[in-house]
């Protein structure tokens, strides 16, 4: 078997192994990597992806699977990477070879969208969702920024007015903090937020000094949120790059127990066991570590 593998690699590295095949072995590979969390994996593997191949006179010799697996490639990539703007800019030119072929699907159209959005992209996502006026994109809230973006810090996209407005501004490091990361739409991220807020101990405490944070840019998933929980502070993360030692890809939920922007303390997942009393241990040793 592993004879089998290195002579797939040097086919490979020496050109031999055919568009589709390669390109369907990249997608893959990255599916692979991202159920293993192996973000480095994921870079790496996007380096084999040239910009050579994503020219439109090379595309255009491909046939319609390899581009279907190249563009699956880089929509995943995309995905797991999202701080890098460039793989959904890459995915969006693969997407437009399939327009050209008519070989497109309305999914296909969705994942370019959120891909763009999910970069920071606001613009070019809404300029492409024009180009498809039968198949309606999520509206976008209005962004505004309060502070320097250039600054190093915890930046997050405050929604508001009803999800129409997005306000970019950085959240303060300095003291004890409770980070919730989830995912707007986990059942087991809203019990657990639900479950801590009844508490009458840990309620007060997660509504004065935490926060619910995700890297989807999904501005009615977070009004949906605030409003079923009765609980403001639900920001959507500019980038991953921005809280070092946070997975934005990781379980939902996840709690860092954080002081002056060190992690102290991580409790992974969410039991509703006995009313949720073994998490609620959890927290309780995170709220220690931090000094609550």
């Amino acid at each position: 078997m592993k004879s089998i593998i290195v002579l797939f690699s040097l086919l490979c590295f020496f050109g031999c192994v055919s568009p589709d095949v390669k390109f369907k072995s990249i997608s893959e590979d990255v599916s692979a990597s991202g159920r293993n969390r192996d973000m480095a994996r994921i870079a790496k593997i996007s380096d084999s992806i040239k910009p050579s191949q994503l020219s439109r006179e090379r595309m255009g010799t491909y046939s319609d699977a390899a581009v279907e697996g190249l563009f699956e490639a880089l929509w995943k990539i995309s995905g797991y990477l999202p701080d890098n703007e460039n793989y959904a800019l890459k995915a969006r030119s693969v997407f437009y070879e399939k327009l050209r072929r008519n070989k497109y699907s309305e999914e296909n159209l969705d994942r370019v969208f959120t891909v763009l959005v999910n970069a920071g992209l606001f613009d070019e996502a809404m300029k492409f969702a024009e180009e498809f006026p039968s198949h309606p994109q999520p509206t976008l809230p209005q962004i505004s920024v309060n502070g320097d973006p250039a600054a190093t810090g915890w930046w997050i996209y405050r929604i508001s007015g009803q999800g129409a407005r997005a306000t970019l501004e950085r959240l303060p490091q300095k003291g004890a903090k409770i980070v919730m990361f989830m995912h707007p739409e986990c059942k087991f991220a809203t019990i657990a937020a639900k479950t801590l807020l009844a508490d009458d101990t840990l309620g007060p405490i997660f509504r004065s000094s935490g926060f619910m944070l995700t890297r989807t840019f999904d501005s009615e998933g977070v009004k949906s949120a605030k409003e079923s929980l009765n609980y403001d502070a639900v920001y959507i993360a500019r980038k991953n790059t921005d809280f070092p030692g946070f997975s934005m890809l990781g379980i939902s939920p996840t709690f860092y127990f954080v002081k002056d922007g060190g992690i102290l303390y991580k409790s992974v997942g969410w039991s509703s066991d006995d009313a949720g009393e073994f998490s609620k241990e959890e927290f309780k040793k995170g709220l220690a570590a931090i000094g609550i």
